[in-house]
């Protein structure tokens, strides 16, 4: 999904948001804001925004 939202965004010019939610004891983990983090990073250095659900 990131390669075809860079696709994207090198194709159309316009901006693209990636929306990842953190759950708490479900996906808050902090392996996986690290995973995340560089998976984006291979892509594109972008702004992160995390929003958490109690």
């Amino acid at each position: 999904m990131l390669s075809a939202a860079r696709y994207y965004a090198d194709t159309s010019g316009r901006r693209v948001s990636i929306e990842y939610a953190l759950i708490r004891d479900i996906n808050d983990q902090p392996w996986r804001a690290e995973l995340l983090a560089k998976r984006l990073r291979k892509h594109w250095a972008s702004w992160c925004t995390s929003t958490s659900f109690r």
